[in-house]
């Protein structure tokens, strides 16, 4: 199936090896030491995750491909690429070859940084979930008891979880709550204007307001 799809819908991909036995793949990987794998969680009575163990030491970039959700977050503590679901849509293929594309041309700016400190979340889309760094989160905005994300590739995604939530849970070195509405990247902060109590803009060209009462840390923040 991905070796069919890769001829047809992504061309640029070269593929160098295939196995269904968890130890052929685990040898085979090591030996060619991949750029991109993808990967099946139920290998005949076997474990993908044997595999992801295995070879965690590998800088390849895995894309996890199964037809149940419930592997999610587990594979999001493996540091996968992306989850695509069975049967795979066209576009998702697509997408995540593209992704998984920048992250290997950008590695050389993430050299040196620790991948423990990277948060990873699983965001929901139509038939699958799409699992994202935070370091391609743009910024958070409160709807109600729901939040919205925005990426930097002009994603939005819906979550049930509250802003609160991800205040708690995401790197206080990288993120800062602004306002009551908003949680904003500070990698992403292009501009600061300085109307009433200040307005961040961002990389997405949002203009986010900065509440009275932060004002002073978040000046510190963007102004080091």
């Amino acid at each position: 199936l991905i070796r069919t799809m890769a001829d047809r819908y992504c061309p640029e991909l070269q593929i160098i090896g295939s196995s269904d036995q968890v130890e052929t793949a685990i040898s085979e990987i090591l030996q060619l030491q991949p750029e991109l794998i993808y990967l099946d969680i139920q290998l005949y009575n076997q474990s993908g995750f044997e595999i992801l163990d295995a070879i965690k030491d590998l800088s390849s970039k895995v894309i996890i491909v199964s037809a149940y959700e419930q592997y999610a977050l587990k594979a999001i503590k493996n540091n996968v690429t992306d989850y695509l679901i069975k049967p795979i849509r066209i576009a998702d293929f697509r997408n995540a070859v593209t992704k998984v594309a920048g992250e290997i041309k950008n590695k050389n700016h993430t050299v040196g940084k620790d991948p423990e400190k990277t948060f990873y979340i699983a965001l929901p889309e139509k038939n699958d979930l799409s699992i994202i760094s935070s370091e391609h989160i743009v910024r958070l905005e409160a709807r109600s008891n729901y939040t919205r994300i925005i990426t930097d590739d002009s994603g939005v995604y819906t979550t049930s979880k509250t802003l609160k939530d991800y205040e708690i849970k995401l790197p206080p070195e990288q993120f800062i709550r602004v306002h009551k509405s908003h949680i904003v990247n500070l990698q992403h902060v292009c501009n600061y204007q300085r109307l009433k109590n200040g307005h961040l803009i961002m990389n997405d060209s949002a203009e986010i307001p900065i509440a009275a009462s932060r004002k002073k840390e978040v000046l510190q923040r963007i102004l080091f």
